[in-house]
C-alpha cells in the first residue's frame, strides 16, 4: 500500500476486537493511522466523532470531516429510530437533511452506513444518491445476515464472537432466545433467533442453546442449502437435539 495515495480514509472506531493481532492499544492505533498517512494531499480523512480515537486521527490527517450520533459532526445522524426489520433515520450536514432508510439493523449499522454514505459525499456523490443505495442494500454475507424462514422470529446468521454479547450490546429492546453455533470451513458461525421484548408473539421455544454449546456442524462452502435449512431449523431444537 505504500506505493498508493487515497482519496478518502475512513475511522470507524477502535476497539479491543483485535488485540489477538495487535497485542495493544497503542500498537492497534499505530497500525490504523498509517493508512491517514497515506491519503493525498487533498484527500480527507473521514472520522467517527463520537470514537475516543477520533481526535487522535484527526492529527493524523492533513484535512478531516467527521459524522456522528452523539457529538457534533460534520454528518450528523438524528431522529433515528430502529426494530428489528432495519434502521431510519435523517442525516444533517452544512443545513440540509437527508431521510435514510436501511434494511441493516442495530446503531452499529447507523454509524456504518453514516460513515459510508459521507465517505461517498466527499468524492462527489449526491447523499441523496447514496441514501437510494443503501434503501436497496441487503447487507454483508455473515453480518447479521437475515434468513427468512417464514418463523413468527426473526433469524440471522453472524461472524461475531461472542455473538450473545454483541447482541444484548447492539440491541437493547430484543431477546436473545436461541442460539447455534456451526463449524463452517474452520471458522465459528453462530445462529441467533431474537424476539422483539413484549412482542405479540414473543415466545420463546422451550430448549435454549448458547454459544459455548459444543454441539457443531461441519458445513463445506458448496453446501449453503444445506446451511439454510440448519438455521431455519434453529428455532425447533426439540429437548436433548
Amino acid at each position: 500500500l505504500y506505493a498508493l495515495r487515497f482519496d478518502a480514509a475512513l475511522f470507524t472506531n477502535l476497539t479491543q476486537d483485535h488485540l489477538d493481532y495487535h497485542g495493544t492499544m497503542e500498537a492497534y492505533f499505530e497500525a490504523k493511522s498509517k493508512l491517514f498517512g497515506l491519503l493525498k494531499n487533498c484527500g480527507s480523512g473521514i472520522l467517527n466523532a463520537d470514537d475516543p480515537y477520533a481526535d487522535r486521527f484527526r492529527a493524523a490527517s492533513a484535512h478531516s470531516l467527521t459524522y456522528g450520533i452523539e457529538r457534533p459532526a460534520h454528518y450528523r445522524a438524528v431522529d433515528i429510530g430502529a426494530d428489528l426489520k432495519g434502521s431510519r433515520f435523517d442525516i444533517e450536514h452544512a443545513g440540509t437533511v437527508v431521510r435514510v432508510v436501511s434494511p441493516l439493523i442495530g446503531r452499529h449499522n447507523v454509524y456504518n452506513v453514516l460513515g459510508a454514505m459521507a465517505t461517498a459525499h466527499t468524492m462527489g456523490v449526491p447523499l441523496e444518491e447514496s441514501a437510494e443505495a443503501v434503501r436497496n442494500f441487503r447487507g454483508v454475507p455473515g453480518r447479521l445476515e437475515r434468513v427468512e424462514a417464514g418463523k413468527d422470529f426473526e433469524l440471522f446468521v453472524d461472524y461475531a464472537h461472542p455473538l450473545i454479547a454483541h447482541l444484548k450490546e447492539k440491541f437493547a429492546r430484543v431477546e436473545l432466545v436461541c442460539v447455534r453455533s456451526f463449524l463452517f470451513e474452520g471458522a465459528l458461525e453462530k445462529v441467533a433467533v431474537l424476539h422483539e421484548k413484549g412482542g405479540a408473539n414473543a415466545q420463546p421455544p422451550q430448549r435454549v442453546a448458547d454459544e459455548s454449546d459444543p454441539r457443531h456442524r461441519e458445513v463445506r462452502r458448496d453446501e449453503p442449502s444445506l446451511f439454510a435449512h440448519q438455521a431455519r431449523n434453529v428455532g425447533g431444537l426439540p429437548p436433548g437435539a
